[in-house]
């Protein structure tokens, strides 16, 4: 980047052999020259991310410019209708300025069009009916004004129309844009057509429980990500999503799903999915939950704050991140010995879960803190976090276990004094028998009277 600092000299717009100009985050200030815009020759026009570059956009007869950016500057006022001359232009790049207006039918007209973003200014329209023409157009943003959506058409791969101020649903011209690659915004059933779409993001939109079904029902060979988080969606009774078959992430965060899980939204993604978030529901199961857990390929699982009762779910070793706390599960914790891929430890508090933790977290290469959830686990008799990498305090906080029989901390880079009283940490270990420090950072002398007996 260089910083000119500096206003643009008139006699720039006399270079009339001058075939590019880009003056990208130059630092440029006051009025732009209109006469720049007319030099016969100029097929590249750059001159965007100088916040304080004023200027308009001014009357076109015709001209070689084939690439027009002024995006991120201060540039104002209309378009005018007469940019639908520029017949090479390919590229137009104007987000982020201070545009008002309705966008001009002529426009369509710019049939070698390939991008156009107008996104972050004032325009208050309609998208015009001649843009059907761009056939050309793959990448289209006018997203963050007051623009509203018609019925065009076009090849599009790449839409944004976040915050746009579209009324209603998205229209069913939207079905023709078969190459379509990115889309969220209310769904009808027509979707389907979107045979490329790869990610379907309906997050915090209400609109998903009036056609939850027709959702689950769809084919899209490409889909690989459902985000229904926060859609107040149900799962329908009478559906058999056999067709979908690609997915690797399915978020159904805080939803109003109050049954068991379908076998047939899990099998026919049992080879794909690698993250499943179902966390605060009503979920209450999984119809045969083991097997299939240990036949996936999981590598993020979050459950928490549902419903769900019986024996702990335990992923296969793919696992990375799993998250069940705040459930009704029970169940033998030994089998977290199988979770090898584990990168952070398994949050599974605030259920009914008794037993020990002997030999179930040490050697899986946790780094970081010991994590405080930990002081959850009432019932917890034995903890050995021993050949890791936690880096940590000593965890005075643990006191509070009633029924700690175990700590074992060997092997690990535990620092600072030993076992102490504070003020912060009155509680005795009382049933606390066997501790190993060994190997660790602790200086200081050991405090036998902090462990009751």
């Amino acid at each position: 980047m260089v910083n000119l600092s500096s206003i643009v000299p008139l006699t720039l717009g006399n270079l009339t052999s001058l075939r590019s100009i880009s003056l990208s985050s130059c630092g440029l200030h006051d009025k732009f020259p209109s006469s720049i815009f007319h030099l016969p020759n100029l097929e590249t026009l750059g001159v965007s991310q100088n916040n304080n570059l004023k200027g308009i956009l001014p009357d076109f007869l015709s001209s070689a410019l084939g690439s027009l950016d002024v995006s991120w500057t201060s540039f104002s006022r209309s378009i005018p209708s007469s940019l639908g001359n520029l017949g090479l232009l390919d590229t137009i790049h104007l987000q982020g300025c201070n545009f008002m207006g309705a966008l001009p039918a002529s426009l369509g007209n710019l049939t070698n069009l390939k991008i156009l973003q107008l996104d972050e200014n004032m325009f208050t329209s309609e998208i015009p009916p001649s843009f059907a023409n761009l056939t050309q157009l793959i990448a289209f943003d006018p997203s963050n004004n007051n623009i509203t959506v018609g019925p065009q058409r076009c090849g599009l791969i790449n839409a944004g129309f976040g915050r746009a101020n579209i009324h209603g649903t998205i229209t069913s011209c939207v079905a023709n844009l078969t190459e379509l690659g990115h889309l969220s915004g209310p769904i009808p059933s027509w979707i389907a057509n979107l045979t490329y779409l790869r990610a379907l993001d309906l997050e915090g939109n209400p609109l998903i429980s009036s056609s939850t079904s027709c959702v689950f029902q769809l084919y899209m060979k490409n889909l690989q990500a459902m985000v229904f988080s926060h859609a107040s969606i149900r799962f329908p009774s009478n559906v058999n999503a056999s067709d979908q078959d690609e997915l690797e992430e399915l978020h159904l965060l805080e939803n109003k799903i109050t049954s068991r899980i379908p076998l047939w939204l899990l099998n026919n993604n049992i080879d794909t999915l690698r993250v499943l978030a179902l966390s605060h529901n009503a979920i209450t199961g999984f119809e045969r939950p083991q097997e299939w857990f240990q036949r996936s390929g999981l590598t993020a699982v979050s459950l928490n704050n549902n419903l769900l009762v019986g024996s702990l779910i335990f992923p296969s070793a793919t696992a990375k991140v799993y998250i069940a706390s705040t459930n009704k599960l029970d169940g033998d914790l030994r089998r977290i010995c199988n979770m090898t891929s584990l990168r952070r430890f398994p949050t599974i508090s605030n259920n009914n879960i008794s037993g020990s933790f002997r030999n179930a977290w040490a050697i899986l290469g946790f780094r970081g803190r010991l994590p405080r959830s930990l002081a959850n686990y009432k019932q917890l008799k034995v903890l050995d976090v021993g050949r890791n990498h936690i880096h940590d305090t000593f965890p005075s906080w643990l006191g509070c276990l009633p029924v700690l029989h175990i700590l074992v901390l060997r092997c690990n880079r535990f620092h600072g004094p030993g076992p102490v009283k504070t003020p912060d940490f009155d509680v005795e270990f009382t049933k606390l028998r066997t501790m190993d420090l060994s190997h660790n950072f602790h200086v200081g002398l050991l405090l036998f009277d902090y462990i009751q007996t």
